[in-house]
């Protein structure tokens, strides 16, 4: 890179010569095709065993879903899991309240 510009290779956002050609070619010899199409109807066809639709069905998320990142937990760990309970006296029974739970 010089002087902060890009001075030689592909414009960005030109396609690869060899994707490009293989496109073209899926295109042309299945016109209806689509990967994570096929693979949704691979996750949804109940004659398929659980662990290839369970795998097909990650597949597809990678395309409609975004990945989660994992976050660091900083801090105590085990005083975070602790119930906290807060204590309430018990309340004092008036003269009418025993009255009417007779």
């Amino acid at each position: 890179m010089a002087a902060g510009h890009k001075t030689g290779g592909r414009q960005a956002g030109t396609p690869n010569k060899r994707k490009d050609r293989l496109l073209r070619r899926l295109e042309r010899d299945f016109p209806d095709y689509h990967p994570v199409a096929e693979l949704a109807k691979i996750a949804n066809d109940p004659k398929n065993d659980v662990a290839t639709r369970l795998q097909a069905n990650k597949e597809v998320a990678k395309y409609v879903e975004p990945q989660l990142k994992a976050v660091e937990h900083r801090g105590d760990l085990a005083a975070s899991l602790l119930p906290a309970f807060i204590m309430h006296p018990p309340e004092k029974k008036t003269e009418q309240d025993a009255k009417t739970t007779h």
